[in-house]
């Protein structure tokens, strides 16, 4: 029994110097690594599982960048306008000029966390690291800090201790800093992002429903025409004007003036709607998209029709 007694002894002593000498050779290199990898929470509370942090070193110095953040894509675009008036104006009554949109490029930004051990202080209690919520512009090169937070602990362990509010000034980049690397990398991931859908596609039938109710609003009360022919032409009857003090300066004739659609077309067609111009006095003109020529209202014809009603109407 003694001899029992004491190979057991002996068995758990081995044991425990096998435990021993293990731990003391794997403590001091996991906590000597501890320090060098990226923080791996966003703050108090825990942090997300997915978040990617980002080491970025210059000149023995290093920060963490979160890499994915929020980017943002926004259109470059200009837009030509057809269908105004002389001078570049927008026509006093008449369908919405038609307004088309290019993309010539994309500008990019970032908004995501910055992190950094700070230098050590011979103040008790002093924050060990600070992680920062940034928003840049990769266009103009510019950054806003919204806010720092600062942790007991190095990489952001330990628990927050104090926090600074969002800053109401942008500021620039200082070249060669550390800073400025890691706004690069950041911008060039920004860079590969999708840029977004403006507006859905339109079908034919979809864009033409939409420019004629932008029509139908200029006039509650409409009147058809027809033509020899038998096609209809629609008079907008709220749009006539006799003398208008605000009449375009190209229009040769000023006595009055009306905007008509026609010949009627399904779907909807806004190169058939024409402002008439009418001296009352058998001569008319047109305009849509370019003037036409002064001319003399031919008996029976849809413009001498039309001149009948706005001239009567308009009559003061």
């Amino acid at each position: 029994m003694k001899r029992i007694f004491w190979i057991t002894l002996l068995i758990i002593a081995v044991i425990i110097l096998i435990y021993n000498a293990g731990k003391s050779k794997l403590t001091p290199a996991n906590e000597s690594e501890a320090q060098q990898v990226p923080p791996q929470k966003m703050g108090s509370g825990g942090g997300q599982a997915d978040v990617k942090w980002q080491t970025v070193q210059s000149d023995g110095e290093e920060i963490y960048v979160v890499t994915n953040g929020t980017y943002s894509v926004w259109p470059h675009a200009h837009t030509d306008i057809s269908g105004l008036g002389p001078g570049g104006k927008f026509p006093d009554h008449g369908p919405t000029p038609v307004m088309t949109t290019n993309i010539t490029g994309y500008g990019y930004g970032f908004n995501t966390f910055i992190a950094s051990n700070l230098p050590e202080s011979d103040i008790v209690g002093a924050p060990q690291s600070v992680r920062k919520r940034v928003k840049g512009n990769c266009e103009t090169r510019h950054y806003q800090m919204f806010g720092a937070l600062f942790f007991t602990g190095k990489n952001l362990s330990g628990y927050p201790i104090e926090s600074t509010g969002p800053e109401n000034f942008e500021r620039k980049l200082i070249p060669g800093s550390l800073f400025e690397k890691a706004f690069d990398i950041l911008c060039k991931i920004a860079s590969e992002q999708k840029p977004p859908v403006l507006t859905p596609d339109l079908t034919s039938e979809q864009m033409a429903s939409r420019d004629e109710a932008a029509f139908r609003n200029l006039s509650k009360n409409w009147l058809n025409v027809t033509a020899s022919n038998g096609k209809v032409y629609e008079v907008a009857m709220d749009t006539i004007s006799r003398n208008p003090s605000d009449i375009w300066p190209a229009a040769t004739l000023r006595a009055a003036t009306v905007y008509v659609y026609g010949p009627q077309e399904k779907p909807f067609n806004p190169k058939n709607v024409q402002r008439f111009f009418f001296d009352c006095h058998d001569h008319f003109q047109t305009f849509q998209q370019d003037w036409s020529p002064v001319a003399y209202v031919p008996p029976l014809s849809v413009a001498a029709k039309v001149a009948s009603i706005v001239c009567d109407n308009s009559a003061q």
